[in-house]
Protein backbone atom coordinates (compact mmCIF):
# COMPACT_ATOMS: atom_id res chain seq x y z
CA UNK A 1 0.00 0.00 0.00
CA UNK A 2 2.71 2.71 0.68
CA UNK A 3 4.49 1.55 -2.15
CA UNK A 4 1.23 2.70 -4.32
CA UNK A 5 0.81 5.28 -2.85
CA UNK A 6 4.60 6.51 -3.48
CA UNK A 7 4.24 5.63 -7.02
CA UNK A 8 0.95 7.56 -7.38
CA UNK A 9 2.64 10.73 -5.65
CA UNK A 10 5.60 10.58 -8.24
CA UNK A 11 2.84 10.23 -11.27
CA UNK A 12 1.23 12.80 -10.43
CA UNK A 13 4.49 15.23 -9.74
CA UNK A 14 5.55 13.91 -13.16
CA UNK A 15 2.80 14.83 -14.91
CA UNK A 16 2.95 18.46 -13.47
CA UNK A 17 6.32 18.54 -14.95
CA UNK A 18 5.41 17.30 -17.88
CA UNK A 19 2.66 19.95 -17.98
CA UNK A 20 4.88 22.67 -17.04
CA UNK A 21 4.18 25.59 -14.96
CA UNK A 22 3.82 29.13 -16.40
CA UNK A 23 6.69 31.24 -15.60
CA UNK A 24 6.58 34.79 -14.53
CA UNK A 25 7.92 37.16 -16.92
CA UNK A 26 11.59 38.87 -16.84
CA UNK A 27 11.22 42.38 -18.08
CA UNK A 28 13.53 45.03 -17.46
CA UNK A 29 13.00 48.57 -18.90
CA UNK A 30 15.59 51.75 -18.91
CA UNK A 31 14.96 55.07 -20.38
CA UNK A 32 17.81 57.45 -20.70
CA UNK A 33 15.72 60.45 -19.14
CA UNK A 34 12.56 60.60 -17.54
CA UNK A 35 12.44 64.72 -19.10
CA UNK A 36 11.79 64.32 -22.82
CA UNK A 37 11.16 66.73 -25.53
CA UNK A 38 7.39 66.50 -27.91
CA UNK A 39 8.11 65.53 -31.27
CA UNK A 40 11.99 63.63 -30.07
CA UNK A 41 11.45 59.65 -30.71
CA UNK A 42 12.22 58.06 -27.14
CA UNK A 43 14.17 54.75 -26.76
CA UNK A 44 13.36 52.82 -24.05
CA UNK A 45 15.75 49.72 -23.59
CA UNK A 46 14.49 46.09 -22.40
CA UNK A 47 16.41 43.25 -20.91
CA UNK A 48 15.02 39.81 -19.74
CA UNK A 49 12.79 37.47 -21.51
CA UNK A 50 8.57 37.11 -22.59
CA UNK A 51 6.93 36.02 -24.52
CA UNK A 52 4.88 38.33 -25.59
CA UNK A 53 5.09 42.17 -24.79
CA UNK A 54 2.55 45.40 -24.51
CA UNK A 55 2.93 48.99 -24.57
CA UNK A 56 1.16 51.76 -23.42
CA UNK A 57 2.14 55.36 -23.67
CA UNK A 58 0.11 56.81 -21.66
CA UNK A 59 -1.59 58.85 -24.08
CA UNK A 60 -5.39 58.84 -24.59
CA UNK A 61 -6.30 55.83 -25.86
CA UNK A 62 -2.94 54.10 -24.99
CA UNK A 63 -3.40 54.05 -21.50
CA UNK A 64 -2.93 51.13 -19.19
CA UNK A 65 -5.34 52.52 -16.56
CA UNK A 66 -7.99 52.74 -18.87
CA UNK A 67 -7.41 48.93 -20.18
CA UNK A 68 -10.64 47.72 -18.58
CA UNK A 69 -12.92 50.86 -18.92
CA UNK A 70 -14.56 52.62 -21.60
CA UNK A 71 -13.26 56.19 -22.53
CA UNK A 72 -16.35 58.94 -22.94
CA UNK A 73 -14.84 61.56 -24.74
CA UNK A 74 -15.83 65.18 -25.70
CA UNK A 75 -16.15 65.01 -29.66
CA UNK A 76 -16.79 68.36 -32.40
CA UNK A 77 -18.31 67.94 -34.99
CA UNK A 78 -17.10 68.14 -38.24
CA UNK A 79 -18.75 68.41 -42.15
CA UNK A 80 -16.68 66.58 -44.97
CA UNK A 81 -17.50 66.27 -48.90
CA UNK A 82 -16.43 66.45 -52.00
CA UNK A 83 -17.35 68.17 -55.16
CA UNK A 84 -17.69 67.52 -58.64
CA UNK A 85 -18.22 70.62 -61.04
CA UNK A 86 -18.38 68.59 -64.81
CA UNK A 87 -20.64 71.63 -66.84
CA UNK A 88 -21.52 75.30 -65.80
CA UNK A 89 -19.86 78.58 -65.40
CA UNK A 90 -22.34 79.83 -62.31
CA UNK A 91 -20.30 81.37 -59.24
CA UNK A 92 -21.00 79.88 -56.06
CA UNK A 93 -21.38 76.25 -57.10
CA UNK A 94 -23.92 74.36 -54.38
CA UNK A 95 -23.37 76.81 -51.32
CA UNK A 96 -23.70 74.87 -48.33
CA UNK A 97 -26.26 76.62 -46.19
CA UNK A 98 -27.33 75.86 -42.03
CA UNK A 99 -30.60 76.33 -40.22
CA UNK A 100 -31.76 76.20 -36.58
CA UNK A 101 -35.19 76.67 -37.17
CA UNK A 102 -36.39 75.02 -40.55
CA UNK A 103 -39.94 73.44 -40.20
CA UNK A 104 -42.13 70.58 -41.92
CA UNK A 105 -45.70 71.36 -43.12
CA UNK A 106 -46.04 67.89 -44.27
CA UNK A 107 -47.16 65.33 -41.73
CA UNK A 108 -45.59 62.89 -44.03
CA UNK A 109 -42.17 64.99 -43.29
CA UNK A 110 -41.81 66.10 -46.90
CA UNK A 111 -40.42 69.41 -47.11
CA UNK A 112 -41.95 72.13 -49.85
CA UNK A 113 -40.40 75.24 -50.63
CA UNK A 114 -42.58 77.60 -48.68
CA UNK A 115 -40.96 75.45 -45.63
CA UNK A 116 -37.31 76.43 -47.23
CA UNK A 117 -38.37 80.44 -47.39
CA UNK A 118 -39.69 80.41 -44.25
CA UNK A 119 -36.83 79.24 -42.33
CA UNK A 120 -33.61 81.42 -41.41
CA UNK A 121 -30.68 80.44 -43.24
CA UNK A 122 -26.60 80.86 -42.42
CA UNK A 123 -24.44 80.59 -45.55
CA UNK A 124 -21.16 78.38 -44.64
CA UNK A 125 -19.93 77.86 -48.08
CA UNK A 126 -16.87 80.05 -47.54
CA UNK A 127 -15.50 77.04 -45.15
CA UNK A 128 -15.04 74.82 -47.51
CA UNK A 129 -13.19 74.50 -50.70
CA UNK A 130 -15.40 74.71 -54.02
CA UNK A 131 -14.29 73.89 -57.61
CA UNK A 132 -13.67 76.92 -60.20
CA UNK A 133 -13.77 75.65 -63.16
CA UNK A 134 -15.87 72.58 -64.76
CA UNK A 135 -13.81 69.49 -64.86
CA UNK A 136 -15.44 65.88 -65.41
CA UNK A 137 -14.99 63.48 -62.68
CA UNK A 138 -12.78 65.57 -60.53
CA UNK A 139 -13.36 65.14 -56.94
CA UNK A 140 -12.74 68.18 -55.15
CA UNK A 141 -12.31 67.45 -51.40
CA UNK A 142 -13.88 70.26 -49.25
CA UNK A 143 -12.39 69.94 -46.26
CA UNK A 144 -13.44 68.88 -42.82
CA UNK A 145 -14.86 72.03 -41.23
CA UNK A 146 -16.15 71.84 -37.40
CA UNK A 147 -19.16 73.06 -37.24
CA UNK A 148 -20.20 72.44 -33.47
CA UNK A 149 -20.69 76.14 -32.79
CA UNK A 150 -23.44 75.80 -35.30
CA UNK A 151 -25.46 73.78 -32.62
CA UNK A 152 -28.02 75.70 -30.59
CA UNK A 153 -27.79 73.40 -27.72
CA UNK A 154 -28.33 69.69 -27.51
CA UNK A 155 -32.06 69.50 -27.88
CA UNK A 156 -32.21 71.61 -30.80
CA UNK A 157 -31.79 70.16 -34.63
CA UNK A 158 -29.69 71.85 -37.24
CA UNK A 159 -30.65 71.38 -40.90
CA UNK A 160 -28.33 71.51 -43.74
CA UNK A 161 -29.13 73.05 -47.48
CA UNK A 162 -27.31 72.59 -50.58
CA UNK A 163 -28.66 75.99 -52.61
CA UNK A 164 -28.85 74.84 -56.41
CA UNK A 165 -28.98 78.27 -58.23
CA UNK A 166 -29.12 79.27 -62.06
CA UNK A 167 -28.97 83.57 -62.70
CA UNK A 168 -29.68 83.83 -66.17
CA UNK A 169 -27.96 87.31 -65.83
CA UNK A 170 -24.46 85.94 -65.62
CA UNK A 171 -22.23 85.09 -68.60
CA UNK A 172 -22.77 81.52 -69.58
CA UNK A 173 -25.07 81.17 -67.35
CA UNK A 174 -27.44 79.37 -70.50
CA UNK A 175 -25.38 76.61 -70.14
CA UNK A 176 -26.29 73.01 -68.50
CA UNK A 177 -24.83 73.32 -65.14
CA UNK A 178 -23.89 69.53 -63.51
CA UNK A 179 -23.05 69.88 -59.87
CA UNK A 180 -22.65 66.71 -57.71
CA UNK A 181 -22.09 66.39 -54.14
CA UNK A 182 -20.47 63.10 -52.78
CA UNK A 183 -18.77 60.99 -50.00
CA UNK A 184 -21.24 63.90 -47.72
CA UNK A 185 -20.08 62.39 -43.80
CA UNK A 186 -20.42 63.72 -40.29
CA UNK A 187 -17.75 63.13 -37.88
CA UNK A 188 -17.04 63.21 -34.44
CA UNK A 189 -13.31 64.36 -33.82
CA UNK A 190 -12.32 63.06 -30.56
CA UNK A 191 -8.86 63.25 -29.34
CA UNK A 192 -8.76 59.43 -29.97
CA UNK A 193 -9.60 59.84 -33.35
CA UNK A 194 -12.52 59.71 -35.77
CA UNK A 195 -16.01 58.72 -34.78
CA UNK A 196 -18.62 58.36 -37.94
CA UNK A 197 -21.97 60.03 -36.82
CA UNK A 198 -24.39 60.17 -39.76
CA UNK A 199 -23.49 58.73 -42.97
CA UNK A 200 -24.96 60.46 -46.24
CA UNK A 201 -27.82 57.53 -46.06
CA UNK A 202 -28.91 58.90 -42.52
CA UNK A 203 -29.03 62.60 -43.48
CA UNK A 204 -32.96 62.25 -45.23
CA UNK A 205 -31.87 64.28 -48.06
CA UNK A 206 -34.63 65.80 -50.39
CA UNK A 207 -34.54 67.78 -53.30
CA UNK A 208 -36.67 70.29 -53.42
CA UNK A 209 -37.67 72.61 -56.60
CA UNK A 210 -38.86 75.68 -57.49
CA UNK A 211 -41.30 74.36 -59.61
CA UNK A 212 -42.03 77.35 -61.71
CA UNK A 213 -38.51 77.94 -62.61
CA UNK A 214 -38.31 74.38 -63.65
CA UNK A 215 -41.47 74.14 -65.81
CA UNK A 216 -39.33 74.16 -69.16
CA UNK A 217 -36.88 71.33 -67.68
CA UNK A 218 -39.27 68.43 -66.18
CA UNK A 219 -36.70 65.93 -67.71
CA UNK A 220 -33.68 67.53 -65.90
CA UNK A 221 -34.30 68.20 -62.41
CA UNK A 222 -32.03 67.86 -59.06
CA UNK A 223 -31.67 64.50 -58.08
CA UNK A 224 -31.01 62.27 -54.95
CA UNK A 225 -29.97 58.91 -54.90
CA UNK A 226 -28.11 56.89 -52.06
CA UNK A 227 -24.70 58.20 -52.53
CA UNK A 228 -25.18 61.41 -53.95
CA UNK A 229 -26.60 65.09 -54.58
CA UNK A 230 -26.94 65.98 -58.66
CA UNK A 231 -28.23 69.61 -59.09
CA UNK A 232 -28.57 69.81 -62.67
CA UNK A 233 -30.84 71.64 -65.48
CA UNK A 234 -32.10 71.63 -68.81
CA UNK A 235 -29.79 73.68 -71.54
CA UNK A 236 -32.18 76.62 -70.92
CA UNK A 237 -31.59 80.67 -70.44
CA UNK A 238 -33.97 80.84 -67.56
CA UNK A 239 -33.46 81.17 -63.86
CA UNK A 240 -33.79 77.87 -62.23
CA UNK A 241 -33.54 77.60 -58.10
CA UNK A 242 -33.70 74.54 -56.22
CA UNK A 243 -32.69 73.10 -52.55
CA UNK A 244 -30.96 69.72 -51.11
CA UNK A 245 -32.31 69.72 -47.86
CA UNK A 246 -30.75 67.30 -45.12
CA UNK A 247 -31.83 66.34 -41.31
CA UNK A 248 -32.25 67.04 -38.75
CA UNK A 249 -29.13 66.42 -37.21
CA UNK A 250 -28.33 66.58 -33.62
CA UNK A 251 -25.22 67.73 -31.56
CA UNK A 252 -23.53 64.52 -30.10
CA UNK A 253 -21.75 65.98 -27.27
CA UNK A 254 -19.52 62.73 -26.22
CA UNK A 255 -18.67 59.46 -28.33
CA UNK A 256 -17.79 56.51 -26.15
CA UNK A 257 -14.23 54.97 -27.26
CA UNK A 258 -14.62 52.07 -25.52
CA UNK A 259 -11.24 50.97 -23.49
CA UNK A 260 -7.75 51.77 -23.92
CA UNK A 261 -5.62 49.07 -26.23
CA UNK A 262 -2.31 48.62 -25.92
CA UNK A 263 -0.03 48.63 -29.07
CA UNK A 264 2.15 44.84 -29.52
CA UNK A 265 5.72 44.86 -29.67
CA UNK A 266 6.25 41.64 -29.30
CA UNK A 267 4.93 38.25 -29.80
CA UNK A 268 5.27 34.75 -29.02
CA UNK A 269 7.80 34.01 -31.95
CA UNK A 270 9.68 37.49 -31.75
CA UNK A 271 13.00 37.35 -30.75
CA UNK A 272 13.35 39.50 -27.59
CA UNK A 273 13.71 43.72 -28.74
CA UNK A 274 16.70 44.96 -27.13
CA UNK A 275 14.73 48.35 -27.04
CA UNK A 276 11.47 49.99 -28.67
CA UNK A 277 11.00 53.66 -29.78
CA UNK A 278 7.94 55.84 -28.91
CA UNK A 279 7.50 59.71 -30.00
CA UNK A 280 5.11 61.86 -28.07
CA UNK A 281 3.36 64.35 -29.96
CA UNK A 282 2.11 66.95 -26.43
CA UNK A 283 3.77 67.41 -24.07
CA UNK A 284 2.75 66.35 -20.35
CA UNK A 285 2.97 64.26 -18.26
CA UNK A 286 2.23 60.25 -18.88
CA UNK A 287 2.30 56.98 -17.28
CA UNK A 288 4.52 54.68 -19.68
CA UNK A 289 3.85 51.23 -19.25
CA UNK A 290 5.51 48.17 -20.74
CA UNK A 291 3.45 44.38 -19.95
CA UNK A 292 6.10 41.49 -20.08
CA UNK A 293 3.29 38.14 -20.73
CA UNK A 294 3.64 34.74 -20.43
CA UNK A 295 0.94 32.60 -21.37
CA UNK A 296 -0.43 29.29 -22.58
CA UNK A 297 -3.06 26.82 -21.80
CA UNK A 298 -1.87 26.28 -18.59
CA UNK A 299 -1.93 30.03 -17.14
CA UNK A 300 -1.08 33.30 -17.71
CA UNK A 301 1.59 35.33 -15.84
CA UNK A 302 2.32 38.95 -16.08
CA UNK A 303 5.10 41.35 -15.60
CA UNK A 304 4.45 45.16 -15.57
CA UNK A 305 6.80 47.90 -15.87
CA UNK A 306 5.68 51.92 -15.55
CA UNK A 307 7.24 55.02 -15.23
CA UNK A 308 6.15 58.81 -15.26
CA UNK A 309 7.74 60.76 -17.60
CA UNK A 310 7.58 64.94 -18.03
CA UNK A 311 7.30 65.56 -21.96
CA UNK A 312 8.15 69.27 -22.61
CA UNK A 313 7.97 71.82 -25.47
CA UNK A 314 10.49 70.75 -27.99
CA UNK A 315 11.77 74.20 -27.58
CA UNK A 316 12.54 74.24 -24.37
CA UNK A 317 16.08 74.09 -24.62
CA UNK A 318 18.17 70.68 -22.59
CA UNK A 319 16.77 68.30 -21.17
CA UNK A 320 17.28 67.55 -17.42
CA UNK A 321 18.71 64.03 -16.90
CA UNK A 322 16.79 61.71 -15.04
CA UNK A 323 16.21 62.35 -11.18
CA UNK A 324 17.11 58.52 -10.40
CA UNK A 325 13.78 57.19 -11.58
CA UNK A 326 13.69 53.49 -11.32
CA UNK A 327 10.85 51.46 -13.26
CA UNK A 328 8.35 50.67 -10.57
CA UNK A 329 6.48 47.26 -10.03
Amino acid sequence: MKNTTILLLSMLLLSACERGEVETPELGVTVASTVVKAGAPVDFFLSGQSDMIAFYSGEVGNDYAQRFDDRVVETAIAISYSTILSNGTNPGYMPLRYSNDLQCSDPGGIYTQADIEAATWHDISHLFKQPTTPQASMHIPAGEVDITEFFVDGETPLYLSYYYHVDPSMPGSWTRSYVNIQSFLISGITPVGKETIYRFADCNWQAVTDDESYSDSKNSKPDVNTSRLLGRCANVKTEKKAWFVGGPFYKQASVNMGPDVSTPIKANSDPMPASYQHTFSEPGDYTVTFVGINASVYGRKETVRSIKLKVVEEDTGSIAPPSGGEWND
